[in-house]
């Protein structure tokens, strides 16, 4: 009978998934609270030590956190992992996946672990608020160790156009020192690298369920450096304008990176997840497309600017624990000002099952109307709102 053997390896491929994927774990720094008064300070041991006791630091974290350097960016990396869960959240609100399986964490649920879609996307964006969080601390003089970071480009140069004079001046976000500062703290530059002893042994080893956990870690440190990426993209300047009477002679300007809540950044972030492309890994372990283009008789490695995943996802309609889908039952939709096609029309987040409307009273001002010079008077009106659930 091979019931037992078979048990045994579904358990042993069980703890090796956890394993490999334990790293993302830290994003459940988000539900520790730490006063905004000890910003300025580093972690103490005693913090660390609770933090790994709890199982949201790993081992290389834990070392990170206890370095009498990196230990004063932990409170960006708190910050960057409550900023990731909300604004994940945020960015999927109107699709049936909605990124609530980031409020489970340090324990890990089956769509951030399998190698789906979805994982891919919540590396991507936890790199890419912890790269923010350093970058921008350092700038605020909020991080130990770290200044302004430096511009190579010709930006910090009065430049000339037909209407004005550029002049950029400004302590820059510290990019580099924030991208350096994640490789350390994540190691995903590490992550599903084969050793010596590993490829030789690989012409002789037939692909098993652990090479798919190989896979996976893989994969991790890839959508990682997708978010780095996506963070270095993010440059945006800001402008003002300085003159004689108000008029626009030099524009002095500023270059920062976009923030977390910056809507054409969670836009960037959504089309990145949306053109995910499933792939393999092959021997000489760089991932492929299954859906490549050919150059000759050559397959074409991942893109560096695309999100990857191995696992095809539940379509999230119907509770499936297996899966980590917990359904769309009763979840809000819309059929007002929203077309068929849109994500959070009731046809497509209900799935068909229909919805049921709920009538809300709401008091609002209305009527308002200029009394006296500075007095405003409005009357109480009552507002009736109809919200749609899924059923």
């Amino acid at each position: 009978m091979r019931i037992f053997p078979d048990l045994i390896g579904n358990l042993l491929m069980f703890v090796i998934l956890i394993n490999y994927n334990s790293g993302i774990k830290w994003l459940g720094l988000a539900k520790l609270n730490r006063s905004h008064k000890q910003e300025l300070d580093g972690f103490t041991r005693s913090e660390c030590e609770y933090a790994r006791k709890i199982q949201v630091l790993r081992k290389r974290h834990f070392r990170f956190c206890l370095h009498h350097k990196h230990r004063f960016a932990m409170h960006a990396v708190l910050m960057a992992s409550k900023a990731t869960v909300y604004y994940c959240m945020k960015t999927f609100a109107d699709r049936r996946w909605n990124c609530k399986s980031v409020e489970k964490l340090p324990k890990l649920p089956p769509d951030l672990k399998l190698g789906t879609q979805e994982q891919a996307v919540v590396h991507a964006f936890s790199s890419a608020a912890l790269v923010f969080e350093i970058s921008r601390r350092c700038s605020q003089n909020k991080l130990r160790h770290c200044s302004c970071g430096k511009d190579e480009s010709d930006a910090n140069v009065g430049s000339n156009n037909q209407n004005y004079t550029y002049y950029y001046s400004n302590c820059l976000d510290n990019i580099d020192i924030g991208i350096e500062s994640t490789r350390n703290f994540l190691g995903f530059h590490q992550m599903g690298m084969k050793s010596k002893d590993s490829d030789s042994k690989s012409e002789n080893k037939k692909p098993n369920k652990q090479n798919k956990s190989q896979i996976i870690k893989r994969l991790n440190g890839h959508n990682y450096e997708v978010g780095i990426m996506i963070m270095m993209n993010s440059w945006k300047s800001k402008c003002k304008c300085h003159g004689v009477s108000g008029s626009c002679i030099n524009k002095i300007c500023f270059r920062q990176l976009r923030r977390l809540d910056d809507e054409e950044l969670l836009k960037m972030i959504k089309d990145y997840y949306l053109r995910a492309k499933h792939v393999t890994m092959e021997d000489d372990n760089k991932l492929y497309p299954t859906h490549f283009i050919t150059t000759g008789l050559q397959k074409e490695p991942l893109k560096t600017t695309d999100l990857a995943f191995i696992e095809h996802s539940s379509d999230y309609c119907e509770p499936d624990p297996s899966a980590g889908s917990i359904g769309t039952q009763g979840r809000q939709c819309e059929t007002v000002n929203v077309t068929l096609s849109k994500t959070n029309h009731c046809s497509n987040m209900c799935c068909g099952r229909g919805y049921r409307e709920v009538m809300e009273k709401e008091t609002v001002q209305c009527r308002c109307e200029l009394v006296d010079v500075y007095i405003v008077k409005c009357k109480q009106c009552i507002q009736i709102n109809i919200r749609k659930f899924c059923l």
